[in-house]
């Protein structure tokens, strides 16, 4: 018979999951990001934001690679508050605030 300790554990274990998918796309995102100001950087960079990454070819491809990425792990993040209900939803937002 399983009490209400084993379904706060089970939130738990849930809440870290989503903790480390999201982490985890958005450090790949990031490192993508990096990557393109590495490769091209410069005064039009500061003035055009991350956009201007897309439309060089050295760059875009790094960049969409990162876009994909981020959403991805964002879609997936979204998915785990659908299936595992408000209880989670309620869980993440207590840590975050």
């Amino acid at each position: 018979m399983a009490g209400p300790r084993s379904e706060v554990a089970a939130t738990d274990v849930d809440l870290l999951e989503v903790r480390r998918q999201l982490l985890a796309s958005q450090a790949v995102f990031f490192a993508a990001l990096l990557w393109c100001y590495a490769i091209e950087h410069g005064p039009k960079t500061a003035v055009n934001g991350i956009s201007y990454f897309g439309v060089h070819v050295r760059t875009a491809g790094v960049l969409a690679i990162g876009y994909l990425a981020g959403g991805i792990g964002l879609w997936r993040t979204a998915t785990y508050f659908v299936t595992r209900g408000r209880a989670l939803a309620g869980a993440a937002l207590r840590y975050a605030l």
